[in-house]
């Protein structure tokens, strides 16, 4: 038993075990023990007794699933950290002053990488981050309506602009609209991180 039992404790000291999972363990031994990691005198010979040997198999799926949970967890880190600094870049607009808002194409890449892998997790078996990844999906689907509605925004506007500033001035009424929308936007958008920004993805599709 001895020899079967080493690889089981390998296993659980593993960086990814939680209290969770340990408290996990306890219901599948039917056994009361200390969290190893919160007692220092925890010995192997208590290891030993609560006979892991006999749950091979339930504590191999308890490992897993902490491993998992941790990948979980640390992508939910990294999207904080990461989208926290992603702003609209403005870019000039030939002669005018108004400048025009885009995604670096790196960030727009970033995107799509990112929702795969929240679509990923939020359908995973493994839930103890489903909450957080739901609400991150939710956030980045929002920053990619709002672009593309800001998107479509200024192509309306690019478009009309030459055609008002050429003495067509039929369309005055279209322009005025379209420029007043996208100066708002700008405003709106300067300097300010895109995730906040795109909680107000009702008010892209009143002014678009």
């Amino acid at each position: 038993d001895f020899l079967n039992t080493c690889p089981i404790i390998g296993a659980l000291r593993s960086d990814t075990i939680r209290d969770r999972h340990w408290e996990q363990l306890m219901e599948i031994t039917k056994k009361e023990f200390d969290i190893p990691n919160k007692n220092p005198e925890f010995q192997l010979r208590e290891f030993l007794d609560l006979r892991l040997v006999d749950f091979a198999l339930a504590v191999e799926e308890i490992t897993e699933k902490a491993a998992r949970e941790a990948k979980h967890e640390e992508t939910l880190v990294n999207l904080e950290a990461t989208w926290e600094t992603v702003v609209f870049v403005m870019v000039p607009y030939k002669d005018t002053d108004v400048p025009l808002l885009k995604m670096n194409d790196e960030d727009v890449e970033m995107l799509e990488s990112d929702l795969l892998t929240l679509s990923s997790m939020v359908t995973s078996r493994y839930t103890q981050f489903k909450k957080q990844s739901s609400a991150w999906q939710t956030s980045l689907t929002n920053v990619g309506e709002c672009y593309q509605l800001l998107s479509e925004m200024q192509r309306m506007w690019s478009y009309l602009e030459p055609l008002f500033i050429g003495g067509m001035f039929a369309w005055y009424g279209y322009f005025v609209s379209a420029d007043h929308a996208l100066r708002v936007h700008i405003r709106l958008c300067q300097a300010v991180n895109i995730l906040e920004i795109c909680k107000y993805r009702v008010a892209f599709k009143l002014l678009a």
